[in-house]
């Protein structure tokens, strides 16, 4: 027959391992999914500001995800690359609104295409002024670095740039060449530029997902 103290100690002892779990487990999580539906929101803004990118982020997390499990990656892991995904183009928040926003990316001028590709940079440098987001400041910053280099913006070169990088690369331009282009078109660049502009290993897993997995077909863009 258990004693009252016997009782009091088991149920101090459950408390305390719930609060534990709590702790450790349950709370992170809740954190980590209220923060990410934060950057989401943020996100979000982004593509209002910017029409011609609407709708395409949930596309870019969706495969890049995708290949993200191809690797292997953890849980953790894939929250990092969505993380990464939505603060790819925060830096496009120092971009005039005009003229990006009345023609399409073709009919830019070069010294307008100029602007717009220091975004990377511009979004990269908000991130280190964040303690809790600089461990994914170099991830951004490198996401449009091409594999071989040839970017000519002083990047890192083939494996040495973040796996995560090369993977949004991939991801991100894909999503943009179907929206223009259309879904065969859209696969084919990314296949020939692998080993160019692109990760081997990435586009290999690339196109398993395509091959083998239903991805959601993006919609057409109206830029």
């Amino acid at each position: 027959m258990f004693t009252t103290t016997t009782i009091v100690l088991v149920g101090a002892a459950v408390a305390t391992i719930w609060l534990i779990v709590y702790v450790q487990f349950y709370l992170p999580r809740k954190l980590e999914q209220r923060f990410l539906e934060s950057m989401k929101a943020f996100s979000k803004a982004i593509e209002l500001r910017f029409p011609m990118n609407a709708g395409s982020t949930d596309e870019v997390v969706q495969i890049a995800t995708m290949i993200g499990r191809r690797f292997g990656y953890t849980r953790s892991e894939l929250h990092q690359l969505e993380l990464v995904v939505h603060l790819r183009d925060i830096g496009c928040c120092a971009i005039p609104y005009q003229p990006f926003n009345g023609k399409s990316r073709i009919q830019w001028t070069e010294a307008e295409r100029n602007i717009y590709n220091r975004h990377p940079e511009v979004s990269a440098a908000m991130l280190e002024l964040v303690p809790s987001l600089r461990h994914v400041a170099d991830m951004v910053r490198w996401h449009h670095a091409r594999f071989d280099g040839a970017t000519g913006i002083g990047s890192p070169v083939g494996t040495d740039l973040p796996l995560n990088s090369r993977i949004l690369k991939v991801s991100a331009d894909y999503v943009r060449f179907h929206g223009e282009s259309g879904g065969a078109y859209a696969q084919r660049k990314i296949i020939d530029g692998r080993g160019l502009e692109y990760c081997p290993d990435v586009v290999d897993e690339f196109v398993h997902v395509l091959t083998s997995s239903r991805v959601k077909e993006p919609e057409p863009s109206l830029a």
